[in-house]
């Protein structure tokens, strides 16, 4: 069969879309079998323009599915640090989160969006844990249990010269509370 030079450029595009979804020749062979075809070149015009279509709408398809857990991901960020949760907001942070490469939300590539979904979700995670650290009042109050702890011990003992010294200690803890 000889191809035109439309389905030349047919075959091209299949196959640069193939590679860019990084899909195996596995995942060719059922798309050419699914035709009844060995080859790439034995497709028409139709067949390779329908088979375009359904990969740009796959990866169209996809990329939404990321816009929206990045839209996800970045509110709820915003709602845990009492940010103004708007999508314009959203989109700016987004954009500016990659550094302002890209002139528009909907131009983010899938694996760049996937980074930044993934990277607002640790930030979420990262603003809870520090949300669960204790104070500074609470850090002296734990220095103070333990100090008194260690005295009963030296106590215990008869060790009265580390007992003057921990009462020292607590007694600048007991200050600096203060």
């Amino acid at each position: 069969m000889t191809t035109t030079t439309a389905t030349t450029k047919l075959l091209r595009a299949f196959h640069a879309i193939c590679a860019s979804k990084g899909m195996k020749p596995y995942e060719k062979r059922t798309i050419l079998d699914s035709y009844g075809v060995e080859s790439s070149t034995e497709l028409s015009g139709w067949q390779l323009n329908e088979i375009i279509a359904k990969l740009n709408a796959d990866e169209a398809n996809e990329g939404n599915k990321w816009r929206r857990r990045v839209m996800a991901s970045i509110g709820g960020y915003l709602k845990l640090t009492g940010g103004v949760n708007k999508a314009a907001y959203i989109f700016a942070m987004a954009l500016q989160a990659t550094g302002c490469e890209y002139s528009h939300f909907n131009k983010i590539p899938i694996k760049r969006l996937q980074n930044l979904y993934y990277h607002f979700l640790q930030k979420q995670k990262d603003f809870k844990a520090a949300q669960n650290l204790p104070t500074g009042a609470e850090l002296l109050q734990m220095d103070l249990q333990q100090l008194e702890a260690t005295m009963q011990r030296a106590l215990s003992v008869e060790n009265y010269e580390l007992c003057d010294k921990i009462k020292k200690q607590i007694n600048n803890l007991k200050n600096e509370m203060l």
